[in-house]
């Protein structure tokens, strides 16, 4: 669990670190700076309940602007996790991701596809930073991450659905990226996996109530396999598809710690030492 406090704190290192790359004017003025002053309103509005003030004012305004604290709190506090793997990415390879990272609009409801590759972005980095966490040494290059552990690399193309009748089309798409990089690297050395993110379709601007963490995360891993059964995508293992990896992120309200807190969910699908190696890295899932 991170306090609100926590978070504030780590924006503010995240726009000291857009500075060295010329992009705290972006930063600022682009959604995080709109994420800032969300999450300082909460924290004001909590401050006025705990003194005793009109609740039911102050509880239809929380109800009123819940969709916007909750994605202001998940993606700031995916920006506190991030921040220490960011800080070791050479400055070539992360300048045009953050700076993509930087726009899009403020809630994951008003994109579309001429707006959406901020969180497209953001979740290649939340993902390079799972597996960098876990040993992994992470390059930011095409298809869009290089995953290196022990003697093979892994290549990994990312995408985040928007519609459940996308799956198959965007699995699709990104073999075919990972087909077209693997042709550089050696056999016998480097494979490719796909990553797809469901959390468009799970709702960030919504909290469901859970009596604990394990409800919270058994809730995630049943919303992928049931996003995965409705669909039943058409994929076949090979060398650009090793397997596929499927996320889900979402908000709860934790009955047990009476807080909302973010799960993140990630199911590797395939079988075979290349699954296994990646599944290391990447680890089942997380509750934050």
């Amino acid at each position: 669990m991170t306090a609100y406090g926590d978070i504030l704190s780590s924006l503010e290192e995240f726009f000291e670190f857009c500075r060295t790359f010329g992009l705290q004017v972006g930063a600022e003025g682009g959604r995080f700076g709109v994420y800032r002053s969300c999450i300082t309103q909460l924290s004001a509005e909590l401050d006025r309940l705990r003194a005793g003030e009109n609740q039911v004012d102050i509880y239809k305004k929380l109800r009123a602007e819940l969709p916007r604290y909750l994605v202001a709190l998940g993606e700031s506090g995916e920006i506190r996790e991030m921040l220490p793997f960011l800080r070791t990415c050479p400055p070539a390879e992360l300048t045009p991701k953050l700076r993509a990272l930087l726009s899009g609009p403020e809630l994951p409801s008003e994109e579309d596809l001429a707006t959406n590759q901020a969180r497209n972005i953001q979740f290649e980095l939340w993902l390079a930073t799972v597996l960098w966490r876990g040993g992994a040494q992470i390059e930011l290059a095409e298809p869009d991450l290089r995953c290196k552990i022990g003697e093979i690399t892994i290549l990994l193309a990312c995408k985040r659905v928007l519609s459940v009748k996308q799956l198959t089309k965007r699995i699709n798409q990104a073999i075919r990226q990972v087909r077209q990089n693997l042709k550089s690297f050696a056999e016998n050395t480097s494979w490719g996996f796909v990553a797809i993110s469901f959390s468009n379709l799970l709702g960030m601007e919504d909290s469901k109530v859970v009596k604990d963490r394990r409800e919270a995360l058994d809730r995630l891993e049943s919303a992928i396999e049931k996003l995965i059964n409705r669909r039943r995508p058409k994929w076949h293992q090979s060398r650009e598809a090793q397997g596929i990896i499927f996320h889900a992120k979402a908000p709860f309200t934790n009955h047990e710690t009476n807080r909302i807190e973010f799960g993140a969910s990630l199911q590797l699908f395939g079988e075979g030492p290349v699954c296994e190696t990646l599944a290391k890295s990447i680890g089942r899932n997380a509750l934050h």
